[in-house]
Formats: C-alpha cells, structure tokens, sequence
C-alpha cells in the first residue's frame, strides 16, 4: 500500500505543477495579446479568443489547484502511515504555501468580480503568471536542493 500512495502521490504533485504552470503560460498569453497586439481592433474576435483564454487559464488553475490539494493530502497521509509522524518539513511547509497562493488567488478573483474591477483579467492573469517561479523554485528547493523525504537525486 505504502509504495502504491507514494506513487499516486507523486504524479498527482506533477500533474498538478503541469496545470498551473501551463495555467500561468496561459496568463501570460492574455496579457500579451491584450497589451501588445491589435487584436481590440477586431471587438467580436476579440470577445471569442478572451472567452477562450479565460475558460482555458481558470480551467488549468481550477485543476491543477485540485490536483494539488489531492496531493497534499495524500502526502500528509503518507507520512502518517509510513514514517508514524506527521512530517513537517521545508518541501510539505512550502508545498503548503504554495496551496495557500493559489487558493488566494482564487479569492482575490471572486472579490475583483464582485467589485466588479476593470482589471480582474489582468490581476488575475499576472497573478497566475508569478505561480510559475514560485512552483519551480519550489520544487527546486524541495525536491533537488534540500536533502529529505523529497530528494530525487
């Protein structure tokens, strides 16, 4: 069972970092074609390929969010059944954090829509944009750099 957890646990974790990477990839795509293209010139393509931008963004990060939150879980469980300890190291700590980002962003999200801000897609698209470097560092950190649990090499 312990081998079987640890497996599930570990592709969901890159499962998860694919989706909101390729989520903040997506950021990045809307606020370049809304800043730096005459895309605005052409308002009924320009509905179309925002809808499409933003279905696909909040699609990617409402999954990878999940997958995350699956993985955490499973993480913590693994610990408890593997190791009889619940481990709180820097990978699970940050891994934590970085839940807690993107739960944020959501909220921040919903609040920009009920306030209902010119800008939400912007916020919401450059928020989504800053998870990239911060989810690579920290599976640099957790999964390279630092000796534990996490340490592939």
């Amino acid at each position: 069972m312990g081998w079987k957890l640890c497996l599930t646990h570990a592709t969901l974790g890159i499962l998860s970092y694919i989706f909101l990477i390729m989520a903040g990839i997506g950021g990045g795509v809307f606020i370049y074609v809304e800043n730096y293209t005459r895309i605005k010139e052409l308002p009924k393509l320009h509905k179309i390929a925002q809808r499409i931008r933003i279905t696909f963004n909040l699609s990617y990060l409402i999954i990878g969010f999940l997958l995350l939150t699956v993985t955490l879980v499973l993480g913590f469980r693994q610990a408890k059944e593997i190791w009889k300890e619940t481990i709180l190291n820097t990978k699970t700590i940050s891994s934590s954090l970085i839940w807690l980002y993107y739960l944020s962003l959501f909220i921040i999200n919903g609040w920009l829509r009920l306030k209902k801000n010119k800008k939400t897609l912007h916020i919401f698209s450059l928020l989504s944009v800053i998870g990239i470097p911060l989810l690579l560092l920290n599976f640099l950190i957790g999964n390279i750099i630092l000796v534990g649990r996490h340490n592939f090499f």
